[in-house]
């Protein structure tokens, strides 16, 4: 069964999506680098192994959360639990809370045991490069020269969350920079002809009904055609949006990222498209 995830939704009836299952040969051993993570693509996800208990295990990239954390059973936990666990990320062993989800999927057989999160992406200047499959942090102050020329949107952090200002569909919206997206996903939209149709669960157990399709995007000087997802209703994001103040209308995905995007200090996304 193809699993999608959109900040907590789940797909269950994935039309449209290949079921690709990718591995990064070089990603076989957690690698000691304190500047940079290396990255596994599976299923339209990205991946960084770690290790936990002396075995090989996985945390999604995700920037819908706002925590780094480990997958708990749900609702058998508070959340967060603190001290939930501890693993080796890249140099060195760190302790991570816990939180209540549904299990993600195995990575060829390789546990995803949680999620990284936004915590550890806006500590410092952080490349999310998904062409070359890895995380890499600058010192504070130290740019990334190579993004400068690169396009770019003002971003506003809200609750650890990143929200940056763009264009969709020719209007100017704010999203939330959700990397555990396939695509772009756009709420309170009807499906437009020739969308293909998706039922979907998300975390709460609901059946929400979700349209992909395409749709124009503008991030800075850029624009181009992407993958949309529209959905007219899901009330399990629009607690979040309300959560986060409003004026939030959906999801910056992957497939909306070009090669990837690095996330700078003075709330600039840069993207390379």
């Amino acid at each position: 069964m193809n699993r999608t995830v959109f900040l907590g939704l789940v797909s269950l009836t994935a039309c449209g999506h290949a079921d690709e299952a990718t591995h990064d040969a070089t990603n076989d051993a957690v690698a000691c680098d304190r500047d940079r993570l290396l990255l596994t693509t599976y299923q339209q996800q990205r991946y960084i192994r770690v290790l936990a208990n002396g075995a090989d295990a996985f945390l999604m990239l995700d920037t819908g959360s706002n925590l780094t954390f480990l997958q708990e059973p749900l609702g058998t936990t508070p959340d967060p639990t603190p001290d939930a666990g501890t693993i080796v990320l890249g140099c060195s062993s760190t302790t991570l809370v816990g939180r209540p989800e549904a299990k993600l999927p195995d990575v060829n057989g390789t546990p995803t045991i949680g999620q990284f999160g936004t915590d550890r992406v806006l500590a410092q200047p952080t490349e999310i490069d998904l062409a070359g499959g890895a995380l890499s942090f600058h010192m504070p102050g130290v740019k990334f020269d190579e993004a400068m020329a690169w396009p770019t949107a003002s971003f506003e952090v809200v609750q650890g969350l990143i929200l940056p200002q763009v264009t969709l569909g020719g209007s100017p919206v704010r999203l939330m920079l959700d990397t555990g997206a396939p695509d772009t996903l756009w709420l309170g939209q009807q499906p437009q002809p020739g969308d293909v149709e998706a039922d979907v669960e998300d975390a709460a157990g609901n059946i929400v009904p979700t349209y992909r399709g395409t749709s124009t995007l503008a991030i800075g000087s850029w624009n181009g055609i992407v993958p949309v997802t529209r959905v007219p209703s899901w009330p399990y994001f629009e607690q979040t949006v309300r959560d986060l103040g409003g004026d939030v209308v959906g999801l910056l995905g992957l497939s909306s990222l070009g090669r990837g995007v690095v996330i700078d200090e003075e709330h600039v996304l840069r993207a390379n498209l």
